[in-house]
């Protein structure tokens, strides 16, 4: 959206409630809404079936499609949106495969020594190997922690870039789950 069409979506929004569909047709739909829909929205709000997950992915697909046929997006638009919506509908079903797992690594492996420091934060996993995960605070770029100890299960299903929500301690040399939250397939 540009600066006048944020500005007339604020107003009538705060004015008479209108929602972002009520003003906009199907043009304003590209692949950043639609990756985060599917990345954000459907993880996080839904947190839908594995099934409901990979429906959700074929839909978003036949969409995209959709729209590129009917010319509500322009070619690069929809090699962009077809390309992320391809790669988002793999990873979705997984992405509440591993949340689950990790909250029950946690339930099972609580961390009962001191910890000399913690942090709570949203991670970008940047390296994976069995049993470990390396992280960059996504707020605070640059800032790496690791290893993280996890099971060789968690480490297997997960992917360079994507984001998880922790409570990590540093317990000696390795970094332990204290608690967790989503995976984000970014």
């Amino acid at each position: 959206m540009n600066r006048a069409e944020t500005e007339r979506y604020e107003e009538l929004e705060a004015s008479e409630g209108k929602q972002f569909w009520d003003i906009f047709g199907p043009e304003h739909l590209r692949s950043s809404e639609i990756s985060d829909f599917l990345a954000d929205f459907m993880v996080r709000k839904v947190v839908g079936s594995r099934t409901l997950m990979e429906t959700t992915g074929r839909v978003m697909y036949k969409l995209v499609k959709w729209l590129y046929e009917k010319g509500y997006m322009p070619d690069k638009g929809y090699e962009e949106a077809s390309e992320n919506v391809k790669e988002l509908k793999i990873d979705l079903p997984l992405v509440g495969e591993v949340t689950d797992l990790i909250y029950d690594y946690v339930e099972r492996h609580p961390v009962e020594t001191r910890y000399t420091s913690d942090l709570d934060a949203y991670f970008d996993i940047v390296k994976i190997e069995p049993g470990k995960l390396w992280l960059e605070d996504y707020l605070e770029s640059g800032k790496c922690i690791g290893s993280v100890v996890i099971s060789e299960e968690i480490s297997s299903k997960c992917k360079v870039g994507w984001t998880v929500s922790l409570w990590v301690a540093k317990t000696g040399k390795v970094w332990r789950i204290l608690e967790s939250g989503n995976v984000l397939p970014r």
